[in-house]
């Protein structure tokens, strides 16, 4: 969820074209380090979103520790974004992820330096890994055997993954002909929530159908198409959906069902106690709480949300889940067989390689001390759940690492 440092790298094109005009931009830009100022290639409310003096503080912590960027290489394209590197004058290499509207810059992530490879002789040594993290979760399930456990009936804060509740509910209204994917729904200012995505650059009133609110929320974890699809289901709807499916921590854990704006606002003003009365409390309490948030636009709000780099009351405020529920809730979308379902949920599948599998679905999600990410593989002869995990309630998690761990994970399967 945090906009500056994005929870996945996303799959790109076999080939690696010319580097874009703006991701040249980008590697010059990193050396202005202290110096930088925002110019005409960064959108207003990139501008607005994310203060000039805090980008002169990353990309000056950039230069100071990699040197100045001498190239732009592995420019990678896909349908909602750019993915490249950059090589730098101390011989390292940056991992980056823009989103690129017409050679304006909406949305930048900086992954963190390239970290090496590396391999498992089986899931038992990946297993070692996971437990080295403060709280590491990992749990393989191939045609409902169990391959490898580490904490897959704990609780565990989600990030983004939590969206997969609110496409499960949106299934539901439709399947009951209450809506239909091609449906229009309009942008509200209400409804628009801070990056990641794009749709928060949409113009009030301006009308995108239920399908690509959906695609928007699970392949780029759009926030905005996310609280637009929240507000259009219904919080009680979405709990009840869970409930349903007989996910009981899910439901017991996770109510009342937050937007992404409302953690927003809790992560940028709830103090200690406040999350300690929040993790404490009814659900009839906490919406309560709710209602005494700041407006999205609120000066206060918007300066503290953009100094939260580190963890904030992570297993006090969340979506919370298990990794064997979660597993449980791809396993009952795949079989809902719907072809909607399936473009929206393959759509961009990290790290994997497709020729092995015929069909992939995938989320994942973070917020500072927390990464998550959740796969659904088959092929003819298997069906393989992954669920991969860490969280620090006191610093943030190394990503680059992370995701190292996970595609030697993926490799084994």
């Amino acid at each position: 969820m945090k906009y500056l440092v994005l929870f996945i790298a996303l799959a790109g094109c076999s080939t690696t074209p010319k580097p874009s005009d703006l991701s040249q931009k980008i590697c010059q830009d990193l050396n202005q380090g202290k110096n930088f100022s925002y110019k005409p290639h960064y959108s207003e409310h990139f501008q607005k979103s994310l203060p000039v003096e805090q980008m002169a503080t990353l990309f000056n912590q950039v230069k100071s520790e990699y040197g100045d960027c001498k190239e732009v290489i592995d420019f990678k394209r896909t349908t909602s974004n750019d993915k490249f590197s950059t090589r730098h004058s101390s011989g390292k290499i940056l991992d980056f992820t823009i989103v690129d509207s017409n050679s304006i810059a909406t949305g930048l992530w900086l992954h963190g330096e390239r970290a090496k490879p590396i391999e498992y002789s089986n899931l038992e040594a990946a297993k070692s890994d996971f437990e080295e993290y403060q709280k590491g979760s990992l749990y393989v399930l191939e045609n409902d055997k169990t391959l490898v456990t580490l904490n897959s009936d704990e609780r565990t804060a989600l990030g983004s993954i939590f969206k997969l509740f609110v496409l499960d509910a949106l299934l539901q209204k439709i399947q009951e002909q209450k809506a239909h994917w091609g449906d229009n729904l309009s942008i509200t200012r209400f409804n628009k929530s801070l990056p990641s995505g794009t749709m928060q650059n949409a113009k009030e009133g301006e009308s995108f159908e239920l399908r690509e609110y959906a695609k928007k929320m699970i392949s780029i974890s759009d926030n905005t198409a996310t609280d637009h699809l929240i507000d259009f289901v219904g919080k009680s709807k979405i709990e009840r959906r869970i409930k349903s499916r007989g996910l009981q921590k899910s439901f017991g854990w996770s109510r009342p069902f937050l937007t992404t704006m409302e953690l927003f606002k809790i992560r940028a003003i709830f103090s200690p106690i406040d999350y300690k009365n929040y993790a404490g409390t009814t659900r009839t309490n906490r919406m309560l709480m709710l209602q005494k948030l700041p407006k999205s636009d609120d000066k206060k709000f918007l300066e503290d949300i953009n100094s939260w780099q580190q963890p904030r009351g992570l297993y006090d405020a969340e979506w919370f889940s298990t990794p064997k529920e979660i597993c449980s809730l791809l396993l009952s979308l795949d079989k809902e067989a719907d072809p909607e379902l399936t473009e929206i949920l393959g759509a961009n599948i990290p790290f994997l390689d497709k020729d092995k599998y015929s069909k992939a679905f995938y989320k994942g999600g973070s917020e500072p001390g927390l990464v998550q990410m959740a796969y659904l593989l088959k092929s003819e002869s298997k069906t393989v759940c992954l669920y991969a995990g860490a969280a620090d309630l006191s610093a943030p998690i190394d990503e680059t690492v992370f995701f190292e761990r996970v595609k030697a994970v993926l490799k084994l399967l």
